[in-house]
């Protein structure tokens, strides 16, 4: 499997999948990265699933893509289990 999202440090590089977690919320995926320590990232952030808007072959978004930094400050608290916290919907910024 590959991680396709364009801000994830191991962007392009093949990953072991180590266990699917199909009913969470958003589906994940635990994978192996390249330096041995195991994440979970959500599919969509993988070549499972196409990333909704994102062609083959076009140019990465830019740096401040707002729904991507949404979904990066939602990081920590859904690692702990923490659903108390919800970013702004991606279609209120901007």
């Amino acid at each position: 499997m590959v991680i396709t999202h364009p801000f994830h440090p191991f962007t392009g590089q093949r990953v072991e999948v180590v266990q699917f977690c199909p009913r969470a919320q958003v589906p994940r995926v635990v994978v192996e990265l390249p330096n041995a320590k195991n994440q979970s990232v959500p599919c969509r952030w993988t070549d499972l699933e196409p990333a909704p808007g994102v062609a083959p072959g076009l140019p990465r978004p830019p740096l401040l893509f707002a729904p991507a930094l949404l979904e990066i400050a939602a990081l920590p608290a859904a690692q702990c289990g923490d659903e108390s916290f919800r970013p702004p919907a991606a279609d209120n910024v901007l």
